[in-house]
């Protein structure tokens, strides 16, 4: 989970480059954000990040950050569900009413 309280002041280099350089972050005056990953834990694969951004700085609580990963796993749940749907509904019709 990445967490920047504001994007200004932070000196940490992203592929080489500081966030305040970054043109979408200029452009949509984000300052502060949190971001975590969406993962399937069971195949060890990252699907997606929930990425919750500011336009002021921020000051983060560890429950802000619990709160953004708590939120990250249930997509993660929303997304593997969507999945399971997508697989129960490429079964054909024969063999969906033999297992009702």
């Amino acid at each position: 989970t990445l967490v920047v309280p504001d994007v200004q002041t932070d000196q940490e280099r992203y592929d080489g480059r500081l966030l305040a350089d970054y043109g979408l972050l200029q452009q949509e005056r984000i300052r502060a954000f949190i971001g975590a990953p969406i993962r399937d834990h069971e195949r060890g694969e990252t699907l997606g990040v929930l990425y919750v951004d500011f336009r002021r700085a921020q000051t983060f609580s560890p429950f802000d950050r619990h709160l953004v990963e708590s939120l990250a796993s249930l997509a993660y749940l929303g997304l593997r569900n969507a999945r399971f749907d997508q697989q129960a509904n490429d079964v054909p019709a024969g063999f969906r009413s033999c297992a009702a």
